[in-house]
């Protein structure tokens, strides 16, 4: 709801605050005293384009505030966080200003925003009706869901919008997979070349460090032999071999330890010795035994190497990723050899989610048929009631004309998020006349008890949390303007409706009510606000009712109509 508007150098106001509350809250004046500067004030707040003529003459700038409670509304709180608008708590505070350079600032609780921002963050939140800028009957797209509203379709346009959710989803993944289609079988040759190739060479995890110390092995087999040969009988052919020089060390070493048996450990190692060096003679003798050079096998392990680092070169850094290349390419293939079978089971799904789509579409579209005549039936009887019989008023649905490039139901009908239909308001203002768009015919005042009695026959479903009316009490006067007041109260009930009225009927059963005066002060004028109570709201009905001269008679008459609204 709306808590506070202040308005400050707009128009001829110099600096104006109001307060509101839930229910119906009343502004009455006199004519000219400025009620409707506050509905074109509270349209910059809502997201309307500025001009600097509106600032008042004498200052550079005109500044307009309003702040509201939304903490009852968390669905509207998370609309703004989805915003980037920080409303923890509960609260949205806009302001506005204008400049006469034409350099205007707005921000929404301390950050900045712009116009389209505005009107993201109030739609459904917000309805003015009175001016055609923010009058949601004029805009054809709110009528589709107005007469869901009233019909009360939501579960139907759940059903039918997850079903249509669904089916949009099969069609992306066909069209993915029809685009996919176009290079197919180009991408299937190529993975099959780099499948074969790879396989050709048929690599081994670590198969490559192997066959290059066999490479060098026998690059060098000639040298190898040579130099462990030559070990060998160093250790043991030779004249003067290590074996016979450490037999000669031995028998030393026995002779020191018979002689001294403190060193009977050096005899141990010695023999230690002995034996390491044996064994060192027979390991370079069998090693020498293996060396035959074999040029044919190098030339194959070379001719292998090649293979392989060919492989390496296009496929991965090592002969591993290599494998990994072979087993993704693999995958892919798999994949694209079954594409044809996901291809015709998605278009199975698909034709289903169609045909239940479209079994959906044609039950909301008879349940809105069924509607739009009880909708018309019930505002008939709200118009008249408001002093319009005249009125003819039809909910026409319709089913949404063929789209290119658009779903389309087996009966050729556009499938969109909210059905096959699109509905429009209709009027006639006299009998006889041809029915035409409501933005076409329709006055301020007619807009305004039109919207009234929508409001009211949507009552106890509407989502808007706070209406404005200007102008709905246009022409109406008598026991019409009771039956209008008495609307305007109901409908408050279950939300905020703030409305400017000329009627005393209207006026009195407000639950809040608000005094606009203008006078002049040096010359200058100036607009104020008073809120009424007790004695002053009864002054302001008297006068609303007898005019300049208020008697007793229409004292008491004021008295008595506050005190029947109690």
């Amino acid at each position: 709801m709306l808590r506070d508007l202040r308005i400050q150098n707009y128009a001829i106001i110099e600096e104006l605050s109001l307060s509101f509350s839930h229910g119906l809250n009343i502004i009455t004046g006199d004519t000219g005293a400025g009620k409707s500067i506050l509905l074109g004030a509270m349209g910059l707040i809502l997201g309307d384009r500025a001009a600097t003529d509106r600032i008042r003459t004498g200052a550079e700038a005109a500044r307009i505030s309003a702040r509201f409670d939304l903490s009852d509304a968390p669905e509207k709180l998370e609309k703004a966080l989805e915003l980037g608008f920080d409303a923890s708590d509960g609260e949205i505070v806009v302001h506005r200003t204008l400049s006469r350079t034409g350099k205007g600032k707005i921000t929404v609780n301390g950050d900045p925003a712009t116009l389209g921002l505005l009107g993201k963050l109030w739609r459904n939140v917000v309805d003015v009706h009175g001016q055609h800028e923010h009058h949601s009957l004029l805009n054809r797209e709110q009528h589709l869901d107005l007469l869901d509203a009233f019909g009360r379709h939501r579960n139907q346009r759940k059903a039918y919008e997850a079903c249509y959710g669904r089916l949009l989803s099969l069609q992306e993944a066909l069209a993915q997979l029809e685009s996919a289609a176009r290079d197919r079988e180009r991408r299937l040759d190529f993975l099959r070349f780099q499948i074969d190739e790879i396989a050709a060479v048929d690599p081994k995890a670590g198969e490559e460090e192997a066959l290059e110390r066999e490479c060098r092995l026998l690059a060098n087999a000639e040298r190898l032999t040579a130099l462990s040969q030559g070990a060998y009988a160093l250790l043991h052919e030779s004249d003067e071999s290590l074996s016979d020089g450490i037999g000669r060390l031995l028998t030393m070493l026995q002779e020191l330890a018979s002689l001294d048996p403190e060193t009977n450990s050096l005899t141990a190692q010695g023999e230690e010795v002995k034996y390491r060096l044996e064994d060192l003679a027979l390991t370079l003798r069998d090693y020498g035994s293996h060396l035959e050079p074999d040029p044919h096998r190098l030339a194959g392990l070379e001719d292998r190497l090649d293979k392989l680092r060919s492989v390496k070169r296009k496929y991965g850094e090592s002969l591993e990723a290599v494998l990994r290349f072979r087993g993704a390419a693999e995958a892919e293939l798999q994949q694209l050899t079954n594409s044809e079978e996901e291809r015709a089971r998605l278009q199975v799904d698909f034709e289903q989610a169609l045909d239940e789509a479209g079994a959906l579409s044609a039950k909301l579209s008879e349940a809105r048929a069924r509607a739009a005549r009880r909708m018309e039936k019930a505002l008939a009887r709200e118009l008249s009631d408001l002093g319009m019989p005249a009125i003819g008023f039809s909910v026409r649905p319709q089913k949404r004309r063929a789209g290119q490039n658009r779903l389309q139901d087996r009966q050729g009908n556009t499938l969109t998020h909210r059905g096959v239909d699109e509905v429009e308001f209709l009027v006639s203002p006299n009998p006889g006349e041809t029915l035409r768009p409501l933005a076409r015919i329709a006055s301020g005042g007619e807009l305004s008890r039109i919207m009234l009695a929508v409001k009211t026959v949507l009552a106890d479903v509407d989502r808007v949390g706070v209406l404005i009316f200007d102008e709905v009490d246009a022409g109406v006067g008598g026991a019409v303007a009771e039956i209008l007041g008495k609307r305007l109260r109901y409908v408050a009930e279950g939300k905020q409706v703030i409305c400017v009225t000329h009627l005393p009927q209207v006026a009195s059963l407000g639950q809040t009510h608000c005094h606009i005066s203008k006078e002049v002060v040096k010359g200058r004028t100036l607009v104020r606000a008073r809120a009424l109570d007790g004695q002053e709201r009864i002054h302001e009905i008297a006068r609303m009712l007898g005019g300049l001269d208020i008697t007793q008679t229409t004292v008491d008459h004021a008295r008595e109509m506050l005190e029947q609204t109690g």
